[in-house]
């Protein structure tokens, strides 16, 4: 059954859906990463994976939503754009849990670029359905987990590379070939220079 809206109809139920996406489910999200910093992986993937799990439960009924609704066709950009836009922030709960489950740098950088995206289509929408100049709608700064959380997972990581360099790193002396540390500026087996 197709309901027709009026486009401040559509405008307000827009502002509810990215409202409950960005208010609910995001800062959800964002708590959840910074108040699982201390915890094991398991846990922490799961938190974030069942944040993610609501969050595109709820797109999904946004998305039903958006199909049954029939809108002036002044609207009908704004309502084929508003199916992107969800698309989008499906993608972006996707790879925060993936970020949760892996701890991937590429895969939070993929969240990241389509978190950018929402906020591309946010205020392309919002373009569309003229709400940019009477009324400004302001999505969250969306940024890497807090500097404390940065700094424990880099000494983790540094720690990691040291350890991986002093087993693998090693290179051959072009005069005895013998192999050694490559962080020695000579041989120790025949004293030749690098």
């Amino acid at each position: 059954m197709v309901k027709q809206l009026s486009r401040e109809q559509f405008l307000e139920w827009f502002l509810n859906s990215s409202e409950t996406l960005n208010a609910k489910h995001m800062n959800k999200i964002i708590d959840a990463e910074q108040a699982t910093v201390q915890s094991d992986q398991s846990t922490r993937a799961r938190t974030l994976q069942n944040i993610a799990a609501d969050a595109r439960n709820d797109i999904k009924k946004f998305r039903t939503e958006l199909s049954m609704y029939a809108v002036p066709a002044d609207a009908d950009a704004a309502r084929t754009r508003c199916a992107t836009y969800l698309g989008d922030w499906d993608n972006f709960f996707y790879y925060m849990a993936k970020f949760g489950a892996s701890r991937n740098v590429e895969d939070f950088g993929e969240a990241t670029r389509h978190y950018k995206a929402v906020e591309l289509g946010l205020s392309e929408i919002n373009r569309m359905l003229g709400v940019g100049s009477t009324q400004r709608i302001e999505a969250p700064v969306f940024e890497m987990p807090s500097q404390t959380q940065t700094e424990s997972q880099n000494q983790v990581r540094e720690k990691e590379i040291i350890r991986e360099k002093e087993v693998i790193v090693k290179i051959r002396c072009p005069y005895c070939r013998g192999t050694y540390d490559e962080t020695l500026d000579t041989c120790p087996h025949c004293g030749a220079k690098r």
